[in-house]
Order: structure tokens, then C-alpha cells, then sequence
């Protein structure tokens, strides 16, 4: 399947400065796109896992734990997205796995009561990281 708004959205990515339109912009053209949440394949992937549990244990000042982890590759473009609950809050990702960049979103009951944004890059994880069991 050809999905050459990956491209834009990849650019927008990179060179953002306002996260927050980034996430939007994905999820109002894409996340009801049911054409392309079928061609997307459950993965594992603790570098991604482990950037989500990053972001939202800076947002609550403490260690967290991340459930109903869902992370889903888009076979053929180098392309992960998915979501988790922590402490009532949902946290999101993007992620494109050939530059390692990628982008968390901690929305919902968060300690400011704000929607928080963290782009990352994704290195392998550190020893002693457990991702979950989902």
C-alpha cells in the first residue's frame, strides 16, 4: 500500500517546534482511517516501550507502569504507532523506525491537568528494562 503521507508526516516530525500539531495532525487524518489500521501488524518493541514509560515517568515524577500496551508496525514503511495507559492517562506514539526518531503524547489526568509532548530518539534500551507482558 502506498502511503506517501508518511513522508509529510516524517517531515513534520523533524522539524517541529510545536509537538502538539504533529500528534494532531496524525490522529485527524489517520487514526480513523480504517484502511490503514488494517494493514497494520501487532509488534513488540521495547525501545519504543521504553521512550512511552520515559515520557510519562517525567510527567509524574516517579516510576510508573505502562498497561494494555498496543504498538503496531505499518509493514513496509519503517513505521510504528500505538498507545498505553498509566496512572489514567493515555500515552501515545509515532514512531519511524530508520531515522530512530519518533514522538510520546501523555493526554488525560495528568498532574497539570495539560497534554504533554516529547519527541525522542530511539536507542536500544538500557539492561534491566522490562517491557510488558501484553
Amino acid at each position: 500500500m502506498e502511503l506517501p503521507w508518511l513522508i509529510e508526516l516524517r517531515d513534520k516530525l523533524i522539524n517541529a517546534t510545536h509537538f502538539g500539531s504533529v500528534q494532531h495532525w496524525f490522529l485527524d487524518r489517520f487514526e480513523e482511517d480504517a484502511e490503514f489500521r488494517a494493514i497494520g501488524v501487532p509488534v513488540q518493541h521495547p525501545n519504543v516501550e521504553a521512550a512511552m514509560q520515559a515520557v510519562a515517568q517525567t510527567i509524574f515524577k516517579r516510576p510508573v507502569e505502562l498497561s494494555n500496551v498496543m504498538l503496531v508496525r505499518i509493514p513496509g514503511h519503517d513505521f510504528i504507532h500505538g498507545n498505553a495507559m498509566t496512572n489514567g492517562c493515555m500515552v501515545s506514539v509515532i514512531c519511524f523506525e530508520d531515522i530512530r526518531v519518533g514522538l510520546v503524547t501523555v493526554a488525560g489526568n495528568t498532574p497539570d491537568g495539560q497534554s504533554h509532548f516529547a519527541r525522542f530518539g530511539n536507542r536500544p534500551v538500557h539492561e534491566g528494562f522490562k517491557p510488558s507482558a501484553n
